[in-house]
């Protein structure tokens, strides 16, 4: 009896296309928050897109007001459309930075479906090197993700999978094979590679490789860390993955109390992504009751934009007579006189617009 041996294959078959769109910040002054301005439109595969800006901010947080997000939004009938969507600021050479840019993935459902993110404060933007004569650009890379079944392939492909670098080195840090030096927090010891830590932290290099005397022990004693803190630094050291809250500790310690210890702690050992990513995580949250300790907290630790965020809120919203009030600013005002010059300042510029 003849017998048939076929194949295919299965994958997400990429389209990608390019927009650049270059804003006045002058000519948008007046947009009103949850506005948008439809600056460019585009094809990619066969579907057409716009780029939509909101000047002040979607208007779905408090403080979105401080934020310019970027949107795109589908103009074609379409259903289950997959997109990666990334937007990057353009420097005064026409390069698009790989410093300043964001990507995120999303699903558009149907005809007018509008997706997109904040890349950036209007505080930061105003002061960086990328406005120019009153403008800048802004660049939109999108890539949609399409089913693809090829037929009648032969039996010689090989599939390969996703790195899983981060995996592995996880699993290292938790067996400690191979560990050559250790950490006692408070009680607790945790094991760790020196060779690993150097080539993550200029601070952890200095100690460990340098001349202090930490470059010689085997153990190192650290006292004003809390030891779930400190190990979720070491898994983001070797992951470079923000450590899930109800992972590292077993307590249930609450994401946002984590991401200001964490704050402390990378800054302290010079990793500015993770301080980064604690900024954004917090900036999420901002509101009345925290914004006053979220702004000390970022001032004391270098998040100059979290610091911004913090200062715009508390200056261009109603409630600023009602935290006067509090024993909180009180003490805000004696502890922090500089903040709160740059307070007044933004309270006083507010008002002459």
């Amino acid at each position: 009896m003849a017998s048939s041996y076929t194949t295919s294959e299965f994958q997400m078959k990429p389209t990608t296309g390019t927009h650049r769109v270059k804003i006045h910040t002058s000519l948008t002054a007046g947009i009103k928050s949850g506005r948008s301005i439809q600056c460019g439109t585009f094809t990619v595969g066969e579907y057409q897109w716009a780029i939509l800006y909101y000047p002040q901010g979607t208007g779905e947080y408090s403080y979105s007001h401080t934020y310019m997000p970027f949107y795109v939004e589908l103009l074609s009938e379409g259903k289950d459309v997959d997109v990666f969507l990334c937007f990057s600021l353009v420097d005064q050479n026409g390069i698009a930075s790989n410093n300043y840019k964001d990507s995120k993935f999303f699903t558009y459902n149907k005809k007018g479906n509008k997706n997109g993110f904040s890349l950036f404060s209007r505080a930061w933007l105003d002061r960086s090197e990328f406005v120019k004569d009153d403008s800048f650009t802004v660049e939109c890379s999108l890539k949609i993700l399409e089913p693809s079944i090829e037929e009648g392939k032969n039996n010689n492909s090989i599939s390969v999978p996703p790195s899983n670098m981060h995996q592995h080195l996880h699993n290292l840090l938790q067996s400690g094979e191979g560990a050559d030096i250790s950490f006692k927090v408070k009680g607790e010891t945790f094991p760790a590679h020196r060779i690993i830590l150097a080539s993550r932290s200029s601070v952890f290099r200095a100690e460990l490789f340098g001349s202090m005397s930490e470059s010689t022990a085997s153990c190192i004693e650290i006292q004003d860390i809390e030891p779930q803190i400190f190990k979720a630094l070491l898994q983001f050291i070797y992951t470079d993955m923000f450590p899930p809250s109800d992972d590292h500790t077993g307590k249930g310690v609450d994401e946002d109390i984590m991401a200001q210890h964490l704050i402390v702690a990378a800054d302290r050992y010079a990793l500015d992504r993770l301080r980064l990513i604690c900024e954004e995580t917090l900036a999420k949250k901002i509101n009345a009751d925290n914004v006053v300790t979220t702004l000390v907290l970022a001032a004391q630790h270098n998040c100059q934009q979290l610091k911004e965020l913090c200062l715009d809120y508390i200056s261009s919203s109603k409630i600023l007579h009602s935290l006067i009030e509090t024993d909180v600013f009180a003490s805000f005002m004696v502890s922090c006189p500089s903040i709160y010059k740059e307070l007044l300042k933004k309270v006083t510029s507010n008002r002459r617009t």
